[in-house]
């Protein structure tokens, strides 16, 4: 469930310890709108605009044209108004200014959250994103950039929040083949199944002052088919449907270096070139160390999972608590600036004292 919304109209390069304090708002019911940033480049070379978890805001003219200052690509999830907007301002209480920037255009989108948390106060941070995006008009956006969606926030919402996904219908379907030259047989079978930049602030196309500074041959039988469907209105439809264990498959190179806590260990760790690390055990806590380059993130995947993720500052002592007693297997993931990634062999640890 999400209870607040929060407007981060700031940015800068690639930041672990700003993504990961993202995501562990978001862990908490947070929703997070972030600005894309002004410098006319790809959103997800910054930080929190290339956080998936974030909503991710470029600006607009009032032509609803992309701002020409305003970042661009995969990372952006919605555009808003971020060209000459006139707003309260700082020198007294009855001042105001109008400023351009996509600090402008990210509070516009936090707004319509808070106004779809009035609505239903009860959604998840993932429904809320979905609602944002799936009521935004499309196609309205002229050179939305490389990469971007082209969609402008949408302030009335519609009547209520995206259901979270659920499987409308189960099919299932049965083939056997028999292969001959001469004659055919078809039985049916049991089986089938369903399913960097400067993030505040900047010019615009129209003037404006600055706020803050700165993705062979064989015969075979024509097969029986047998599809059954059973309606919708059978299956239960979940409000909120959330895997406690996400899958490590076909994740996108940000979700690598950014990956969720509860998220199981990427397939690309068994190629990883391995560095030493040392553990001790402090009760029900496992302090784990290891050495890790400079902006870097280090990962800590406890029996396959995803339960820590710290800045390479905090590589040295890293305190795992919750641990169950007997025996649970750590490793550790590595992944530099650059995204190369290096990881700990695998090591079982024992602890004997049950979590208070």
């Amino acid at each position: 469930m999400s209870s607040a919304v929060a407007n981060m109209s700031l940015g800068g390069g690639r930041s672990s310890a700003l993504d990961i304090a993202v995501q562990s708002a978001v862990a908490d019911g947070v929703v997070f709108v972030v600005a894309a940033g002004n410098s006319t480049a790809n959103a997800c070379q910054s930080s929190p605009a290339g956080e998936p978890l974030a909503i991710t805001v470029g600006a607009t003219t009032s032509a609803d044209a992309r701002s020409s200052f305003s970042n661009y690509g995969s990372c952006v999830d919605v555009f808003a108004p971020g060209s000459s907007i006139t707003s309260a301002w700082y020198t007294s209480t009855t001042a105001s200014n109008t400023i351009s920037g996509t600090s402008m255009a990210s509070p516009h989108v936090a707004g319509v959250v808070a106004l779809g948390l009035e609505i239903a106060p009860n959604s998840s941070v993932a429904q809320i994103s979905d609602w944002i995006t799936s009521t935004a008009t499309q196609g309205v956006i002229s050179d939305a950039g490389s990469g971007s969606p082209n969609l402008l926030v949408y302030s009335r919402l519609s009547a209520t929040p995206p259901v979270a996904a659920a499987p409308t219908t189960t099919s299932t379907t049965s083939t056997t083949a028999a292969p001959s030259t001469t004659s055919t047989t078809s039985v049916p079978s049991g089986g089938g199944g369903s399913g960097g930049d400067n993030g505040g602030g900047g010019g615009d196309d129209n003037g404006g002052g600055d706020d803050a500074a700165p993705e062979t041959t064989t015969t075979i039988a024509r097969p029986v088919v047998t599809t059954s469907t059973v309606p919708s209105s059978t299956i239960p439809q979940p409000l909120v449907s959330t895997p406690s264990v996400r899958p490590s498959t076909a994740l996108p190179i940000n979700r690598i270096v950014n990956p969720l806590l509860g998220s199981q260990i990427p397939l690309v760790v068994p190629q990883a070139v391995f560095t030493p690390s040392s553990n001790k055990v402090v009760g029900n806590n496992v302090v784990l160390k290891v050495k890790a380059p400079a902006q870097s993130t280090v990962h800590v995947y406890r029996d396959g999972i995803l339960v820590k993720s710290v800045p390479a500052a905090a590589a040295q002592a890293i305190k795992i608590t919750q641990n169950k007693v007997g025996d649970s297997s750590f490793q550790i993931l590595i992944v530099d600036k650059k995204g190369v990634i290096t990881t700990t062999k695998k090591s079982t640890v024992r602890v004997q004292k049950a979590s208070k």
